[in-house]
C-alpha cells in the first residue's frame, strides 16, 4: 500500500509542477511545446462480476505546435499510458 502511495504522490506533483514550463516555452518563430500529465485511480465494483477491479495509471502527452497565422495551427503530439500500481 505504501508503495501505491507513494507512486502516486509523485505522479500528482509531475502533473503539477511539468506543464508549467514546458508550455512556457514558446519560440518567436510560432513553434510552442505543450505537455499533460495525468494521474488516475478507478475502481469498478459491478454485481454483474464476481470480481472487483481497480488501476492506476499515468498519462503523459507531449506535443509541439506550430502556430503559421492566427487561426491555425498544426500540433504533432505522442501519448503514452503506464501502470503505476500493481
Amino acid at each position: 500500500m505504501l508503495r501505491k502511495r507513494d507512486t502516486l504522490s509523485c505522479l500528482c506533483f509531475f502533473a503539477a509542477v511539468l506543464p508549467a514550463p514546458l508550455l512556457a516555452q514558446t519560440a518567436a518563430d510560432g513553434l510552442a511545446w505543450e505537455a499533460n500529465v495525468r494521474a488516475r485511480y478507478e475502481h469498478v465494483d459491478d454485481d454483474a462480476f464476481a470480481d472487483s477491479g481497480q488501476a492506476t495509471t499515468a498519462r503523459l502527452r507531449l506535443g509541439l505546435r506550430y502556430r503559421f497565422d492566427d487561426h491555425w495551427s498544426v500540433l504533432l503530439e505522442g501519448a503514452g499510458v503506464v501502470a503505476a500500481g500493481e
